[in-house]
């Protein structure tokens, strides 16, 4: 809470506003403390977790940016648990069938602003760590996305260049500007069908992961 607390101090030393959620009750075997928290600030940047991650964090992102637009408070109740989503293993519908389909050809790399051994543990719950190459995690290296910095040290980990790479990402400030400034080509998963920014331009979108065939030709696409 500390850390949150000192974020959101800097964010309004700068004029810039950040909704913060807070998990007040869990049922079941949740992994989740309650007082967990996650901020998202009005230019898309994201810290924390209230959740596992994946779609489940995602739901509670649109909730803090729906909070910033309206300028009200809600408690909600998330109808899938943590201890849910981790039994099942859940992620993103077509995540695994689409990773095994790329890894035929590509290297796979995960950037992320979440604790390096947090996200281990969601990979490995949810099945997807034989299918990642490299993990580069905020906390492990000292800058978050969207700096361009992490996305450089994402590269150079696969051994590959940016020319060479595209990132994949359902945030657009966070993956797709941060990977775009760092000369990478960007796909948005936009699952949820929204608006998507004038800037930058030219950036190819998804709604769905599946099927991975028609997934993969647009991850993998340059023209």
């Amino acid at each position: 809470m500390t850390q949150t607390a000192d974020r959101i101090s800097e964010l309004r030393a700068k004029g810039r506003r950040a909704a913060v959620a807070t998990l007040v009750a869990t049922t079941g075997g949740a992994i989740r403390r309650l007082g967990e928290t996650m901020w998202v600030d009005d230019q898309g940047a994201i810290v924390g977790s209230v959740t596992i991650g994946g779609c489940v964090d995602g739901r509670a992102v649109e909730l803090a940016e729906e909070a910033l637009r309206s300028g009200s408070s809600r408690r909600v109740s998330l109808p899938l648990g943590d201890e849910d989503a981790w039994a099942f293993g859940m992620t993103c519908a077509g995540a695994v069938d689409l990773l095994v389909h790329l890894r035929k050809s590509i290297r796979v790399g995960i950037v992320t602003n979440n604790l390096l051994e947090e996200q281990r543990g969601k990979l490995r719950v949810c099945g997807l760590d034989p299918y990642v190459d490299v993990l580069v995690a905020s906390e492990d290296v000292g800058v978050s996305k969207p700096d361009p910095e992490i996305f450089d040290i994402a590269v150079r980990r696969l051994g590959v260049t940016a020319a060479e790479s595209v990132m994949v990402g359902d945030s657009w400030q966070n993956d797709i500007a941060g990977a775009t400034a760092a000369g990478i080509r960007a796909v948005w998963f936009n699952r949820t069908g929204g608006a998507q920014p004038p800037l930058p331009s030219g950036v190819k979108s998804l709604r769905t992961l599946a099927p991975p065939d028609d997934a993969a030709a647009v991850i993998l696409s340059r023209d």
